[in-house]
């Protein structure tokens, strides 16, 4: 009779790689976390908060606070809503909803299809590939609340 050790060892081998903790989850976890960047607009300063939970979902929200001041609180904010996903040293954002933020009655989003790529340094994430029509050739760089670093 053969000795089946080797065949037996190299399926216990391969199980054990199917079944080993995603070496993303470390990275979903370092990039996980709230990050804000102010920009100019046509009409108004843009204030952008990105936030990507720890379980994949992104939010991005655009508020506008000089239209605010000038209009008063009927100006909503912009809401996105997707998933997002580590790429190594960068982080991919799927919005796939849109709508404005009313402060009492509920709307309902749009449907979307945005993708962002945004690459990774120390505290700050910074548009790699992105929708230029949207968002210029200076794109978007965010910094991470609370981060020291």
């Amino acid at each position: 009779m053969r000795n089946r050790f080797p065949a037996v060892l190299s399926t216990i081998l391969l199980l054990g790689t199917l079944t080993t903790p995603s070496l993303a989850a470390p990275a979903r976890l370092q990039y996980a976390g709230t990050y804000v960047t102010t920009r100019p607009g046509v009409d108004s300063t843009q204030q952008l908060v990105l936030v990507l939970a720890p379980n994949g979902r992104a939010t991005l929200t655009t508020s506008f606070p000089d239209l605010v001041q000038r209009y008063g609180p009927g100006v909503f904010p912009v809401r996105e809503t997707g998933t997002w996903h580590a790429l190594g040293t960068s982080a991919e954002v799927r919005l796939t909803a849109i709508g404005l933020v009313p402060r009492r009655n509920r709307m309902k989003p749009e449907r979307e299809d945005k993708r962002i790529v945004f690459g990774a340094t120390g505290c700050r994430l910074t548009a790699i590939r992105y929708p230029k029509a949207l968002y210029g050739e200076a794109g978007l760089t965010f910094d991470k609340s609370g981060c020291k670093g």
